[in-house]
Formats: structure tokens, C-alpha cells, sequence
């Protein structure tokens, strides 16, 4: 996986699902694959929620 530019390459947050799999070692699910704008909020959206699950604060 290769990260050009963080804006535009996290932005659907597929990457960063992806990445986050990397990071923690576990599973996140499979990232919705639409092109619209609600999929990708989606897709953030579960990302930010898997790292609220793992940050005590």
C-alpha cells in the first residue's frame, strides 16, 4: 500500500481502513466500495469509530 498524498488518498477511507488493519492487527470489515460521497463518509466514519473503541480519554 503506498500513501502519495494524505488528503487525497484517505479521503474514501478505504486506505485508512486498511491502514488502521495493518496498525492494530485486526479485522476491520469490508469497506463500502461505492463512489459516492455517503460511502466514503461511511467509510471514515468506521474508521473513527474503530480508533474511539481503542483510545481511553
Amino acid at each position: 500500500m503506498e500513501v502519495d498524498d494524505l488528503f487525497i488518498d484517505l479521503a474514501d477511507g478505504i486506505k485508512l481502513l486498511k491502514l488502521l488493519e495493518i496498525i492494530s492487527g485486526e479485522k476491520l470489515g469490508k469497506p463500502n466500495s461505492g463512489r459516492m460521497r455517503v460511502h466514503k463518509i461511511e467509510n471514515v466514519n468506521k474508521s473513527l469509530a474503530f480508533l474511539h473503541t481503542k483510545v481511553s480519554g
